[in-house]
């Protein structure tokens, strides 16, 4: 396996509130990509609706004060997407938003990126403790913030390339989404607070974990079965068994399959 990357982010705002929101995606999306969106809000009760072809894995609300709302949304690319999506909200709201092109992630419909949540009042985002599903594996993490009233942040201690955007005021309904990523194999990760320029905010913060793409089976036959018709297995610890392998006999009543190291017999009716 290998880390996912981060090849392309992007930001943008909604200024005034409304229902309708435009958010930037990422240049350059190509089929196979990883697509995240990062949606932060000022207005609290609301609803978040997302286009086709996009779901969401998280959402949160923090309704203490000076009120705070997230979701996020991931989508597998097939090169149609365009520069942009509209997210719509039930209720009028200013929105701030990042957008993350990733490649050499797992296939969401394998397995879907992973969220923790939390909040808390006067205080910066502070993005949770997460144990992904399967353990430690080369992730690519994501720290996410979104608070009211706008403003800067400094991101998690480790974290890099962060990106963020406010809504151009420090109200009770402005926002400011933001969010940095890491690469580590580890099986939990609890990133750290951020800092924030805007004492009395409140917050709401997610962990993320992004699952690297299984690795690629390799279908090469051992030279001494070249040109034969051959059948692969995956088997949960390929490691222990070198290449498998399987031979259709002539009489095409079985097939017969062995490895090259250790003992694995497998037997096919045909």
């Amino acid at each position: 396996m290998a880390f996912p990357l981060v090849e392309a982010t992007n930001t943008s705002s909604v200024n005034t509130a409304g229902l309708s929101h435009t958010v930037n995606l990422p240049a350059g999306i190509v089929a196979g990509n990883l697509l995240q969106i990062d949606f932060g809000y000022g207005v609290t009760g609301n609803t978040v609706t997302w286009p086709s072809g996009w779901t969401q894995y998280y959402a949160r609300e923090n309704t203490a004060g000076n009120n705070e709302g997230f979701a996020g949304a991931y989508r597998q690319a097939d090169g149609s997407e365009g520069a942009s999506i509209t997210v719509t909200t039930s209720l009028n709201t200013k929105s701030s938003h990042n957008s993350y092109r990733i490649s050499g992630a797992e296939n969401p419909a394998t397995q879907a990126p992973e969220a923790a949540t939390a909040q808390g009042n006067n205080l910066p985002p502070n993005p949770p403790l997460l144990a992904p599903t399967g353990g430690a594996k080369d992730y690519l993490w994501r720290a996410v913030g979104a608070s009211s009233q706008g403003g800067t942040y400094t991101f998690s201690t480790n974290y890099t390339d962060g990106i963020q955007i406010n809504t151009g005021g420090t109200g009770a309904v402005d926002s400011i989404t933001g969010s940095a990523r890491r690469q580590l194999n580890a099986a939990s990760e609890d990133p750290g607070a951020f800092t924030h320029d805007q004492a009395t905010a409140e917050f709401v913060a997610a962990t993320i974990a992004i699952h690297p793409a299984a690795a690629a089976v390799d279908t090469t036959p051992p030279p001494e079965h070249a040109g034969e018709l051959h059948v692969y297995l995956e088997v949960e610890n390929p490691e222990l068994y070198g290449h498998t392998w399987a031979e259709l006999p002539e009489d095409n009543d079985e097939a017969q399959t062995g490895a090259l190291s250790d003992e694995l017999h497998v037997y096919l009716e045909v």
